[in-house]
């Protein structure tokens, strides 16, 4: 999983599909990368399109969402994206409360997942922390309900 900042990166020749092409490199055809596309303007807006709303995790994500082989798991808040060979299972995470045991997050740690921050430090790159965080019962760590519009492929 990456989280990255084509803003401190930047200029790289070829541009952002470079990055993601190199990230797809980097993994070889046995591996997946997993960019995040949270949307946290769904706790204001309570609307979200699976396919449609657009990442709020940066144009690296954006880019990397809207290409043809990538899948986006289904949380209004927590989604990601993920291109490669486990594409399908992390598009199939479900998990109502965007980091328990169903969440893409749980899937990372279970598949021992490397994390990747470039360009961004280490808050930025928390999500899965959370996830520990929730596992781990801290006092500190409880869940918010959003109540809302989740369309799937026209589906409400």
């Amino acid at each position: 999983m990456a989280h990255l900042s084509y803003k401190a990166i930047e200029p790289v020749e070829g541009g952002i599909q470079t990055v993601i092409d190199a990230l797809l490199e980097a993994v070889g055809d046995s591996g997946t990368i997993v960019l995040p596309t949270f949307t946290f303007s769904f706790c204001e807006s309570a609307k979200w399109n699976r396919q449609k709303t657009p990442s709020e995790m940066g144009i690296i994500t954006e880019i990397a969402r809207n290409n043809k082989n990538a899948k986006r798991s289904c949380h209004p808040i927590y989604s990601v994206v993920a291109i490669g060979r486990k594409s399908n299972e992390y598009m199939n995470c479900n998990d109502s409360n965007g980091i328990g045991d169903q969440s893409p997050f749980a899937k990372l740690k279970k598949d021992d997942a490397i994390m990747a921050l470039i360009g961004v430090g280490y808050n930025q790159g928390f999500g899965i922390g959370h996830h520990i965080e929730w596992k781990e019962n801290v006092n500190y760590r409880y869940l918010k309900e959003f109540s809302g519009e989740v369309i799937d492929n026209g589906i409400v």
